[in-house]
């Protein structure tokens, strides 16, 4: 029997490339997280909710999106998941693209998703 060889594998939302690099299965992830988050937004455009209750909804709808498969990927720096969560403080607070990411996270008691990524990677024992 002959094994074929293939430049990538599906495992669920993971994508496993041949190369072992991991900025297209963060891009795939990134967007369908953008996807849930648009959807995020529509709901919370209708129903009003405070700025506390959209990042508990985020926690809860988005994050784990994002935070899939990170026990593999989750040492890589996450540059297009970080987008994902930029966009969403920037649209929670309805702030410029300018505005610094410290000062978001400030304003609303976050932290970059990198280092939810990091204790994720640690909490996998």
């Amino acid at each position: 029997m002959v094994l074929e060889t293939v430049d990538l594998f599906k495992y669920l939302v993971i994508i496993l490339f041949i190369n072992g690099c991991w900025n297209r299965t963060q891009q795939h992830i990134s967007k369908h997280s953008f996807y849930s988050l648009h959807n995020l937004f529509i709901v919370c455009n209708q129903l009003h909710l405070s700025s506390l209750e959209i990042c508990k909804l985020f926690d809860s709808l988005v994050s784990p999106i994002i935070n899939y498969g990170t026990e593999i990927f989750g040492y890589h720096t996450a540059k297009e998941i970080e987008t994902v969560h930029c966009e969403f403080l920037r649209k929670n607070l309805g702030v410029r693209k300018s505005t610094n990411l410290v000062a978001l996270c400030g304003e609303l008691w976050r932290h970059p998703m990198i280092i939810e990524c990091k204790k994720e990677c640690l909490n996998t024992g």
